[in-house]
């Protein structure tokens, strides 16, 4: 009897490991794991998610937040704040003001002190110092990731997936003074080089100190996937181009004018308030063309695009310049979503991917990352590859596109590309051989991840290899007492 059930315990032993093998394989591979979708949008439920849980809900009820602090007051809440997430927030200092007063910015990131490379996006505030919302935004929105990594997803997936920036300051003296204009009397988003005083865009030498820093400082902590900047004076998403060769006042189409479109229309709608018909000057959607509004020129989101090859949108979240501290809160919460979306959609929504360099030479490994130059269309944007990871990311909204991936000593490699309406955008692997010569071609149409279709791929073959060693177990203990040779282990080892 004492055999029987020895034999019934054992027998249901590999039984149980082989379910919870099966089970691990259907969650891992099926994508429980490995779901490429990086954000979903308010509008979800149109498109049949309908959350499990509950949003956690951040109440920010630290009354000192909700205040316009100046720059000692300021200051001491960043070393406070870097103190108390020290694994995800550092402050770096990018430079001093007309009047000595620091500009600081506070990145945040799980990718904070160990190193690795992931999609760049910066959010900036206060270019005018009569607009000081951004202040309050970018440290409410630091309070909040940190306060909310372990709580809720996508604070999750925005730090350990975007290299973020946040800049409370660009124009501390003009705070001090609550001017539109820095210390000097100069409006600093009229006082970038202009793409009509310079087609490259050079400087002229006479910029201001603050967008000397900003302009060195994007420069060198770059490349800036997307990037915000936080002013006041309307409810509206404004993009590129702010100023037309004639001086009228029309719209002035980029070469990425329906990506810059797709991305404000987003912000607008995801926006608690701006979208709406009840917004007073922009109650058709709440986006618009800057030349369409009124031109400029020196802006700084026309300069990012065209020199740091950065996507960037100008916000205004408040018809009333200057707004009471008591409306902080809520405006923030306006605005918060928004912006958490804006920066997964910009980072992880379009194209992105790993370019590798296949190397004849038996000195060089096959398939190294390389830094490669991406370009889409006639789009003057110009996207490169790092080129310790061969990791790329371009914003782009859903449609058909060509593609050319270029890099030095390799020839380069044209595809067809097709982003997913949903959204979720693309992600490729792309070899490029070292023979230099006539480009190849191809068509790339992906709805899925490849790199995850691959690695769910082998995980079930790997499952599929254990699951048949394992019924071969099985049958060999439900049967080994019919043997002659009664010794299981004389069994197994046959």
């Amino acid at each position: 009897m004492w055999r029987l059930q020895r034999f019934r315990v054992v027998g249901s032993l590999p039984v149980l490991i082989w379910l919870l093998v099966q089970s691990f394989c259907v969650n891992y591979a099926g994508g429980k794991d490995l779901d490429p979708s990086y954000f979903r949008n308010i509008d979800d439920k149109r498109r049949g998610w309908i959350p499990t849980k509950k949003e956690a809900v951040w109440r920010g009820e630290d009354g000192q937040l909700w205040k316009y602090h100046g720059t000692l007051e300021l200051a001491e809440r960043l070393r406070g704040l870097e103190k108390r997430c020290k694994k995800i927030i550092k402050v770096e200092k990018i430079g001093k003001s007309t009047f000595q007063k620091t500009i600081d910015a506070i990145r945040v990131s799980k990718a904070v002190g160990k190193g690795g490379v992931l999609p760049k996006v910066k959010i900036i505030g206060n270019v005018h110092g009569d607009e000081p919302t951004g202040r309050v935004f970018t440290v409410a929105l630091a309070e909040w990731l940190c306060d909310m990594m372990e709580k809720d997803s996508k604070a999750s997936d925005v730090l350990s997936k975007v290299d973020l920036w946040l800049i409370p300051t660009m124009n501390p003296d003009g705070f001090e003074k609550k001017q539109r204009e820095n210390s000097k009397g100069v409006d600093l988003n009229r006082d970038f080089p202009d793409r009509f005083s310079s087609k490259s865009m050079e400087r002229s030498g006479k910029e201001q100190i603050e967008t000397q820093l900003m302009m060195d400082w994007i420069l060198e902590k770059g490349p800036f996937v997307s990037s915000l900047a936080i002013h006041e004076g309307a409810l509206v998403a404004n993009y590129p181009w702010d100023g037309t060769e004639d001086k009228s006042t029309k719209y002035q189409a980029c070469p990425d004018d329906s990506t810059f479109r797709y991305l404000a229309t987003k912000y607008a709608t995801t926006h608690r308030k701006m979208s709406l018909a009840s917004n007073k000057e922009f109650p058709n959607g709440g986006i618009t063309n800057g030349a369409a509004w009124y031109p400029i020129y020196g802006s700084m989101q026309d300069w990012n695009y065209v020199v740091a090859n950065c996507m960037e949108l100008t916000l205004e979240v408040s018809e009333n310049k200057w707004p009471h501290e008591s409306l902080l809160s809520s405006m923030f919460e306006d605005n918060r979503k928004a912006m958490i979306d804006f920066i997964l959609r910009s980072a992880h929504g379009g194209f992105t991917g790993v370019v590798y360099g296949i190397q004849s030479s038996r000195k060089i490994k096959e398939n190294i990352p390389i830094a490669a130059t991406i370009r889409i269309g006639a789009s003057e944007l110009n996207t490169t590859s790092d080129r310790t990871t061969g990791r790329f990311h371009r914003p782009l909204a859903p449609g058909r596109y060509s593609a050319e991936i270029s890099a030095v000593n390799f020839k380069p490699k044209l595809l067809q590309i097709e982003l997913p309406e949903d959204g979720t955008g693309i992600f490729l692997p792309i070899h490029l051989n070292s023979d230099v010569g006539k480009a190849t071609t191809g068509v790339a149409i992906h709805k899925l991840d490849p790199l995850l279709e691959y690695q769910s791929g082998m995980v079930l073959f790997a499952c599929g290899g254990i699951t048949l060693a394992l019924l071969w177990f099985i049958h060999s203990v439900l049967t080994y007492r019919y043997r002659k040779d009664g010794s299981l282990m004389n069994i197994i080892r046959k």
